[in-house]
């Protein structure tokens, strides 16, 4: 057996073939070994050596190189980078993947996958999901998005055009959009906040920030309203009011009254005739009823000491206080 017939055999399989001896073998190890390389019976038997160092040193630097490139394509499978083209060595792929990305305008790395705008210093627009960036020389590179339709290739300048997230939108309780730097109000302790900005959390959830006075609170945009909530003073004072100044109708004339509760008319919504001045009562005793009594709250609680106080606010609170965000006790 000469090398023509081991050619693709590994070192180590040439050393067991040649140990164990095979047919038509010569008996020795040595010129065994010599036969199945391919070499010369003439050689020195460190010449042999060598060639078997050779091909073992060969093998291992393919073996690792093989091994990096599985490793790179796991990583970059699980990572969102490119495929290896065919043919492609591990460097080329490299150097492809950690070309200059294209930032955004607070100089954050875009990556493939991310929905991005493009504003070009002529004033438009261009928008979708990166999927490619084609590198040209000097700032300008080329952009391919996944629109809503179709892709499309954009040209992009890094010195003059800029590259901006897509704004988050949060709708509010009340199903209206919230904004940054209104005013609102969170539903769940009555606060009254600014809105500094829109944001998304580490899950991706969407939330309201507003500043605070050591730090920004964040908040749930589902519990964020544009309505302030109603207090004992604000019933009070609406009471004083006429019919018209309470239901906000001054001037209109009945046949257009702007005026509306849950889509209706108030006296419609009521059941009481043409007759606002008894749906204005009427809305007086529902929001009323909707303000709990502090001694009829589910959250007061008795401390150690046998005063009552509100488990909710962590303060005392007087028994015939309101509140509007009470839970009311059901009536035993």
């Amino acid at each position: 057996m000469t090398g023509k017939h081991t050619k693709g055999m590994t070192a180590s399989e040439l050393l067991l073939k040649a140990g164990n001896g095979y047919e038509g073998s010569n008996g020795t190890v040595m010129v065994d070994l010599i036969d199945l390389m391919g070499l010369s019976r003439n050689i020195r038997h460190s010449e042999c050596f060598y060639a078997l160092a050779a091909k073992i040193e060969a093998e291992l630097a393919q073996a690792r190189g093989k091994a990096l490139r599985q490793g790179a394509e796991l990583w970059a499978k699980a990572n969102g980078w490119p495929d290896f083209r065919d043919g492609e060595d591990f460097g080329a792929w490299l150097d492809r993947c950690t070309y200059k990305k294209p930032v955004d305008d607070h100089n954050e790395p875009v990556q493939f996958g991310d929905e991005i705008e493009l504003h070009s210093r002529s004033g438009g627009m261009n928008k979708g999901c990166l999927q490619k960036v084609y590198v040209n020389k000097g700032p300008v590179m080329i952009l391919s998005f996944v629109g809503t339709y179709a892709a499309y290739e954009c040209r992009y300048d890094t010195e003059c055009d800029v590259l901006k997230r897509p704004a988050t939108e949060a709708l509010g309780a009340d199903g209206k959009p919230i904004v940054a730097g209104e005013t609102a109000y969170d539903t769940k302790t009555g606060i009254e906040i600014v809105v500094s900005r829109i944001a998304k959390d580490e899950g991706d959830n969407v939330i309201v920030c507003a500043s605070g006075d050591i730090c920004e609170l964040q908040f749930d945009p589902r519990h964020i309203t544009h309505t302030p909530p109603d207090t004992q003073e604000k019933i009070d004072s609406d009471a004083r009011k006429s019919c018209l100044e309470y239901l906000g109708c001054i001037g209109s004339d009945c046949s257009e009254c702007p005026a509306k509760i849950d889509g209706e008319l108030p006296s419609d919504h009521y059941g009481c005739g043409n007759d606002c001045s008894v749906a204005m009562k009427f809305d007086l005793l529902r929001r009323q009823r909707e303000l709990v009594r502090c001694r009829d709250c589910w959250n007061m609680a008795v401390a150690t000491d046998g005063s009552r106080y509100c488990a909710h606010w962590s303060r005392r609170v007087p028994l015939d206080g309101f509140c509007h965000l009470g839970e009311r006790k059901e009536s035993e």
